[in-house]
């Protein structure tokens, strides 16, 4: 192990001129550990699903249907939304400051507003058993 300066620089330079005339060997890859090898691909899977939501942010920005971004990536329109609407919303949001409501914010708030209504009907059917079965109960 080097002690000295000189002697690290020494060393620094030997490692740097094996890294340097390194030559790759597929046969490499087997002598990675197991958990190395799972970094490395969930680092790749990460660039690639970056890359992957950006094309369809744009493809959505310039008017591309849900549909035919689906049969793009090869899945239906209606899971391609599912699966990058949240990221390309932002998008969609900023351009529609400049330019009025889009489709897709007008179809969100009446998504909402029908979600709203649904949930507000579940919650008064359930106060109305709830108070049917009190007067059952008083009347028994």
């Amino acid at each position: 192990m080097p002690k000295t300066t000189n002697e690290i620089l020494a060393h620094a330079d030997e490692l740097a001129k094996q890294f340097e005339g390194y030559d790759f060997d597929p046969a490499d890859r087997e002598n990675v550990s197991p958990e190395t090898r799972l970094r490395l691909a969930a680092l790749k899977r990460a660039d690639v699903e970056k890359e992957l939501t950006e094309a369809v942010t744009e493809a959505r920005a310039k008017g591309l249907s849900w549909a035919k971004v689906g049969v793009a990536l090869g899945t239906s329109g209606q899971s391609a939304n599912e699966r990058y609407s949240t990221q390309t919303e932002a998008v969609s949001a900023a351009a529609a400051s400049s330019s009025g409501p889009s489709v897709s914010s007008r179809r969100t708030s009446g998504k909402t507003s029908r979600s709203r209504s649904a949930t507000a009907g579940r919650t008064e059917g359930k106060k109305a058993a709830a108070r049917s079965e009190s007067r059952a109960k008083r009347n028994a």
